[in-house]
């Protein structure tokens, strides 16, 4: 099937925006395995099962007329595996450095620095492994959703570190951004051919937003579980609210105006102007096995963003595995890591006195 003039399949509308002059992101993956890899078994494994399902896998993005498209090509599989053999099992069990709203800019923090590229500076991506039960515990206790939990104890732990690395941010203003589906499905996924029509019902490509959420202060409570009240009272609140679609199609307008550089400005001011973004997704419930080799975990990270500090969340096998991106220098990660842990501890020993809800 050919979908532009060269043959190549069209980058969708948010893509786009996501690989321009103005802002490259990009998703890192890992996949930690239980035994050491067998480079035979990996390379027969992307040759035969991984690369054909889906030509995205073999293709580079290309400029053609003022869009961009995906172009195959051969991919040279030991480059890639050798790479994986040297560093993937032993450099991502440890930390690794990497190089690397609209209006109102959140205050400078010891989690903003504001300052102009931070995007290319070096960054640390640093992860820790909670309990999926432990976190249903919670949600079931308080009559919240699990997401509700999960980013009110982000919440709390990020104002337990602010506080602690200078008391004057105890106030200060962040905002966080959390990555949401604004895609609205009716019935079946259409064809690709369908989707690239101009008035199809279900566009073609990702269709997300950024939701802004303010992060409540310290000062604001006494009990560790009204950081969860708080974030499930304020997301409903974002969701319920026509803001994420707003601002959905805000882009789009600019999109059409200024074209893709435009929009990736618009987004990157966005970005730049909040303290940090939130990811998450829902991640297989049992064991993942690649070419025999058994997956023990699986992480990822969103980089080239302007910010210091950027959370993804996953679960996976019963666990769920949250990872920082914390910009080197500026923030600790392993302090960090010690205030998400104090943070989610304190929140599930306030759940000790309250009856688990039977209906």
């Amino acid at each position: 099937m050919e979908f532009g003039v060269h043959g190549n399949e069209p980058v969708s509308p948010t893509g786009q925006c996501l690989n321009s002059s103005v802002l490259s992101m990009s998703i890192l993956g890992v996949l930690e395995f239980e035994i050491p890899i067998n480079e035979s078994k990996i390379l027969s494994f992307l040759q035969d099962v991984f690369l054909p399902i889906s030509p995205r896998f073999s293709s580079i993005m290309v400029d053609i007329n003022g869009e961009k498209q995906w172009k195959r090509v051969e991919v040279k599989l030991r480059d890639h595996v050798q790479m994986v053999s040297e560093t993937f099992a032993s450099v991502f069990d440890t930390v690794k450095d990497f190089s690397w709203n609209s209006l109102l800019q959140d205050d400078l923090t010891p989690i903003r620095s504001g300052i102009y590229g931070v995007e290319f500076l070096p960054m640390t991506i640093s992860s820790m492994t909670f309990s999926l039960d432990e976190i249903k515990l919670i949600k079931t206790k308080l009559n919240t959703v699990i997401n509700d939990v999960i980013a009110g104890a982000l919440f709390f732990a990020t104002r337990l570190y602010m506080q602690e690395k200078s008391q004057k941010s105890s106030t200060a203003s962040c905002t966080a951004l959390v990555l949401v589906n604004t895609r609205i499905t009716h019935g079946d996924y259409k064809p690709i051919k369908e989707m690239i029509k101009p008035d199809s019902e279900m566009p073609w490509g990702n269709q997300m937003a950024f939701m802004p959420v303010t992060m409540p202060k310290l000062t604001q409570f006494s009990n560790p579980l009204d950081f969860v009240f708080k974030a499930q009272k304020l997301i409903k609140r974002r969701r319920s609210s026509f803001a994420v679609y707003v601002n959905k199609k805000m882009l789009e307008i600019v999109k059409k105006i200024r074209g893709y550089e435009g929009a990736s400005r618009y987004m990157h001011s966005r970005l730049k102007n909040s303290s940090l973004m939130i990811s998450n997704m829902i991640g297989p419930a049992e064991q993942m096995a690649l070419a025999d080799h058994p997956v023990r975990g699986v992480y990822f990270m969103v980089l080239g963003i302007p910010q210091d500090l950027i959370v993804t969340v996953v679960s996976y096998m019963g666990k769920v595995r949250i990872a920082f991106g914390t910009q080197k220098g500026l923030i600790d990660p392993e302090k960090f890591k010690a205030c998400m842990e104090n943070a989610f501890k304190m929140i599930l020993e306030a759940t000790d006195n309250i009856p688990t809800q039977t209906y």
